[in-house]
C-alpha cells in the first residue's frame, strides 16, 4: 500500500519517494522522476510493443466497424463508426509496402511517393474535422451552410446511417445522411469522451504515413545518445474479418513479404545511419494466421506447390530479418484446444467450415498453431500474442485472448518464449466499468501466477493509455498502479516479467501517445525503483527475446545487425553488469 495519504500517485509525478516519506515534489522524489523523465547518456530502451504499419497493411476500416460495434458505451460507438467512414477515405493516401522498398533501395524519400498528390484526401479530412468544408475556388462554408464535401469510400453509407441516428437529434431513423450530419458526426469524434481530444482523423492520417518516417517519430520518443530496438508486429486478421482479396479490393495481409521487406530496408538504413545521438535496430514480429496455414496445407493436399506462412517464417527467422512471431486469437481461436471447443465461445466462421470439411475446423487449427509452436521452441523464436479482452468481431470473442488456454500451450512447450500482450488488459486495470477492471485484473493474476512456473512467460504494458493523462482526472491512472503495486507485493518476480511496450502507432489515438515513453516511465517509477528501471525499460524484454551471449536469436540478430551497427546488440546483453 502507499505509505501515506498524500503519497497517492497522480499520472507522471510522486508527492513523495515510496521509502523517503512525504515531503512534497522535491528531494529524492524530484530526482528519480527527473532522471527518468530526462534520460541519460546512453540510456537503453526496447519497445518490445510497437507497429509501424501503414495504412495500406491493415483493412482499417473493417477492423474499427466489426471490433468496436460490440463496444458497451453509446458514447464512444458513434465516433468509432464515423471514424470507420472516414479512415477508408485515407488509404489512397498510403504508400504501399512495394513502392517504399523501392523508395528505400533507390535512396528516395518514401514520402515523396505518398500517393493522393496534392493531399486532397487529407485536406478534406481536415476540414470536416475542423468544421469547415473547403469549396474548389477556396469558400469555406460554414456549420450553419451545407458544406460540400468529397465522396466518402464505398460501404461508408450504412456505418454513417447508423452513427447518425445514435447521435444527432431529430432524424428520421434509416434516413439519407445529410452532408451537414456528416461533418457534424466528424465534430462529434474531437467532442466524445472516448476517442482522444487531439482528433481520431489526425491518428487516423498518421498511418497514412510511410513506414521509415514512422519509424522517426517513433524513435523521437526516446532521449536523445539512448541506444533503441524496436521490434514492430505486423498483423494479418484478413479472413477473421471475411475478406478474401479480389484484383479490385487486395487483401492487405497479402503483401506480408513485401512488408517483411520494408521493415528490413528501414532497419538496414537506420542502423548503418546511426550517430552518436541514437543508434538503432529494428526486428519484426510477423504474423500468423492458423486459418491461412490450414488453407495452405489443405492446397498442398491437392497437389498445389505452396510456400505455407509457417515457411515463410521459417525463411525470414533464418535471414534475420524477423525475430518473433505475431499472434491474434480475439479474431476467433484459442491458443490450443479448439477442438471440440465449448459451444459457448463463438462459432467458427462458415468460410472456415467449408475449409474443414468433414474435419472440425477446430482441429485443423490447433494443428496449425502445434506446428509453429514446435519450431518456436527449438529455434529460439520469441511469440507475442494479444492478451486482453478487446479487439474482436465477435460478440463474446475477447475471452479467447485470455490466460486460461496459455496455460496448456506451455504445458506442451515449457519453453516456448512467450509474451502476453497487454498483461491481462493494463487499459482496464483502473476502468470505472466494474467487468472490465474484474477481467484484466483477474487475468494479471493468472498470468503472474503462471509466470512462477514458467521460465519464459513475459508481459508487456503496452497501450497504458490511462498513464497518459498527467492529470488523471478520472482516478484511472492511481487505481491501476495501486493495484500493479500490490499484485507485484505479492508476486515481486513480476520485476524481472513485465516489460516496456507502447503499442505505438494505435496509442497515437490517445492524448499524449506520443510522449508514451517519458510518461510510462515516470508512472513506473514507483514499481520498478533505481536498477529495476533497467529491467523495465529493456532488460527484461532482452531476457524474452533471448540476447544472451550464445542464446539462438542473439546470433541471428548478430550476423544481421553487427555488420551495420558494430556493437550495438553488445549494448543489450541482459547477462552483462549493470553500467
Amino acid at each position: 500500500m502507499f505509505c501515506c495519504p498524500v503519497c497517492t500517485p497522480g499520472l507522471g509525478r510522486f508527492v513523495c519517494s515510496p521509502d523517503m516519506g512525504s515531503g512534497g515534489g522535491g528531494g529524492a522524489a524530484a530526482a528519480i522522476r527527473d532522471a527518468v523523465s530526462t534520460g541519460r547518456p546512453g540510456e537503453r530502451w526496447i519497445d518490445i510493443h510497437c507497429h509501424l504499419f501503414n495504412i495500406r497493411d491493415l483493412p482499417a476500416r473493417e477492423f474499427i466497424m466489426q471490433t468496436r460495434l460490440n463496444m458497451p458505451s453509446i458514447v464512444d460507438v458513434p465516433a468509432f463508426l464515423a471514424l470507420a467512414a472516414l479512415v477508408g477515405g485515407l488509404n489512397g493516401m498510403g504508400i504501399t509496402a512495394k513502392d517504399e522498398l523501392r523508395a528505400l533501395g533507390k535512396g528516395t524519400d518514401p514520402r515523396l511517393l505518398t500517393i493522393g498528390g496534392a493531399g486532397s484526401t487529407e485536406e478534406a479530412l481536415r476540414a470536416i474535422r475542423d468544421g469547415v468544408a473547403t469549396e474548389p475556388h477556396g469558400f469555406q462554408a460554414p456549420w450553419d451552410q451545407e458544406p460540400r464535401l468529397p465522396p466518402l469510400p464505398e460501404g461508408a453509407a450504412d456505418v454513417l446511417k447508423r452513427a447518425a441516428d445514435e447521435t444527432l437529434p431529430g432524424r428520421a431513423p434509416g434516413s439519407e445522411v445529410s452532408n451537414a450530419e456528416i461533418a457534424a458526426l466528424a465534430r462529434r469524434i474531437d467532442e466524445d469522451t472516448g476517442p482522444s481530444r487531439e482528433g481520431f482523423t489526425g491518428w487516423a492520417h498518421t498511418m497514412a504515413k510511410p513506414r521509415d518516417q514512422l519509424t522517426g517519430e517513433l524513435l523521437k520518443q526516446f532521449p536523445e545518445g539512448a541506444d533503441v530496438l524496436l521490434t514492430p508486429a505486423l498483423v494479418d486478421y484478413s479472413r477473421w474479418l471475411g475478406i478474401r482479396g479480389s484484383r479490385l479490393f487486395p487483401d492487405p495481409a497479402g503483401n506480408v513479404e513485401e512488408q517483411i521487406g520494408v521493415m528490413a530496408a528501414i532497419s538496414d538504413r537506420r542502423a548503418r545511419n546511426s550517430s552518436a545521438k541514437r543508434r538503432s535496430g529494428l526486428f519484426s514480429f510477423a504474423p500468423f494466421c492458423p486459418w491461412r496455414q490450414a488453407e495452405a496445407m489443405a492446397s498442398r493436399s491437392r497437389g498445389r506447390i505452396v510456400d505455407t506462412p509457417l515457411e515463410r517464417v521459417e525463411r525470414w527467422v533464418r535471414q534475420g530479418h524477423v525475430i518473433g512471431v505475431k499472434l491474434y486469437p480475439p479474431m476467433g481461436f484459442l491458443p490450443i484446444g479448439n477442438e471440440g471447443r465449448s459451444a459457448d465461445l463463438p462459432r467458427f466462421p462458415d468460410r472456415l467450415r467449408e475449409l474443414a470439411g468433414t474435419r472440425d475446423p477446430g482441429a485443423i487449427l490447433d494443428a496449425a498453431l502445434a506446428q509453429l509452436y514446435a519450431f518456436c521452441e527449438a529455434n529460439g523464436v520469441a511469440v507475442m500474442a494479444h492478451c486482453g479482452d478487446s479487439n474482436s468481431p465477435f460478440e463474446t470473442g475477447g475471452s479467447l485472448a485470455g490466460p486460461h488456454a496459455w496455460g496448456r500451450v506451455l504445458e506442451q512447450w515449457p519453453q516456448l518464449r512467450l509474451n502476453l500482450a497487454h498483461f491481462g488488459g493494463v487499459f482496464s486495470f483502473g476502468s470505472r466499468d466494474l467487468r472490465a477492471r474484474e477481467t484484466s485484473q483477474d487475468w494479471a493474476e493468472r498470468i503472474a501466477v503462471l509466470m512462477e512456473r514458467r521460465p519464459h512467460l513475459y508481459a508487456d504494458i503496452g497501450f497504458g493509455g490511462q498513464f497518459l493523462d498527467e492529470g488523471d482526472v478520472s482516478g484511472e491512472a492511481a487505481a491501476s498502479i495501486t493495484f500493479l503495486e500490490d499484485l507485484i507485493h505479492r508476486h515481486p518476480l513480476l520485476r524481472r516479467r513485465l516489460m516496456y511496450g507502447s503499442d505505438w502507432v494505435m496509442v497515437g489515438m490517445v492524448r499524449g501517445g506520443g510522449r508514451y515513453a517519458s510518461l510510462i516511465a515516470r508512472s513506473m517509477a514507483r514499481l520498478f525503483p533505481f536498477d529495476a528501471m533497467e529491467d523495465f525499460r529493456w532488460r527484461n524484454a532482452a531476457r524474452f527475446l533471448g540476447l544472451a551471449e550464445g542464446e539462438q536469436a542473439r546470433e541471428r540478430m548478430v550476423r544481421w545487425l553487427e555488420p551495420r551497427s558494430p556493437g550495438l546488440l553488445a549494448r543489450f546483453d541482459p547477462t552483462a553488469p549493470m553500467s
